[in-house]
């Protein structure tokens, strides 16, 4: 029989993790996406406490940060809003100890779930980085600050590499056992260019092969799932760079296969067919019918919750 697409060989978890664990992802909004996932079927998961975050070095100094519990604000004032240039724009104060307040919170849950954390889902979106000229350091989000304030340079795999060496080895010392699955966000960031997408890409495959080679560091192909054999433009949002709905739910399962333990299959599937229902708009909710669909709902909750999952 003929092929009609090419197939991403995923290499075998030595590890499998379940709802009684603590689930942490970090970077670029694919995270976002997968995190998403995580929390509609209720694992005890934290995506993006700091926001999305797209180049390597910032994800590892907010690690860094949270687990010494020494941060630097890096606040900038716009449209009467005080930003962190360590942050997505969705974390904000009216006034500096507004902002301190909120990333503190922030910082204690990464810190949390550092600790505490089975596995963490680690996202690289690009190795363009925009440094601040006045602190010389690669910020989160430019926060709309005139260009001038900024300059764009393409990191290399080694400088990467090592800050990350480095961040490994302080996450492993405070939580030894915690495995590392590493991906590259396979959104184009195509306001580089398309060109300069492809070298930034290449540089975070690179960078999360070299990594993925140490112990208990693994890597997951979404880029490749998304890019080799879902390569059709249906896959994709309207502006051609995000990955689709569906195009996300192929690259969740293929996850789940690899990374769910066996016992915890048919939990997932319960609160995936509860999160329907609930869903579901009845067309006429004093109907006997809608009535018996509430009482299934409702069983099917109280099975689930008797398992001990907390409903999210």
């Amino acid at each position: 029989m003929r092929k009609f697409m090419l197939q991403t060989v995923i290499n075998e978890f030595p590890f499998r993790i379940g709802y009684e664990d603590d689930i942490l992802l970090l970077g670029s909004c694919f995270s976002d996406d997968i995190g998403a996932k995580f929390s509609y079927f209720s694992f005890n998961s934290l995506s993006n406490p700091h926001g999305t975050i797209f180049h390597p070095d910032v994800i590892a100094r907010n690690i860094l940060e949270g687990l010494s519990d020494q941060m630097k604000v890096r606040q900038v004032e716009r449209d009467g809003i005080i930003l962190s240039y360590n942050a997505g724009s969705q974390i904000y104060g009216t006034d500096p100890e507004q902002l301190i307040e909120r990333l503190n919170e922030r910082n204690e849950q990464l810190k949390k779930y550092l600790l505490s954390s089975k596995v963490i889902f680690i996202t690289f979106g690009t190795a363009w980085g925009y440094i601040e000229k006045e602190s010389a350091e690669v910020v989160a989000n430019c926060h709309k600050v005139p260009s001038q304030h900024f300059e764009k340079r393409l990191s290399s795999v080694e400088e990467m590499e090592k800050n990350w060496l480095e961040t490994i080895d302080k996450i492993k010392k405070v939580n030894p056992s915690v495995k590392i699955v590493l991906t590259v966000s396979p959104v184009r960031h195509s306001k580089e260019g398309l060109v300069e997408n492809n070298r930034s890409k290449a540089r975070l495959i690179e960078l999360a092969y070299r990594l993925s080679g140490k112990d208990d560091i693994f890597y997951f192909p979404s880029y490749e799932i998304l890019i080799d054999e879902l390569r059709d433009y249906r896959f994709y949002k309207k502006d051609l760079v995000h990955p689709s709905s569906e195009a996300i739910e192929i690259i969740w399962e293929r996850l789940i296969q690899h990374v769910l333990d066996e016992k915890d299959v048919y939990l997932l599937e319960l609160i995936g067919q509860y999160r329907s229902m609930c869903d579901h708009d009845l067309m006429h909710p004093e109907s006997s019918s809608a009535s018996s669909f509430e009482k299934r709902k409702a069983d099917l909750k109280e099975k689930i919750l008797s398992s001990g999952i907390e409903i999210k």
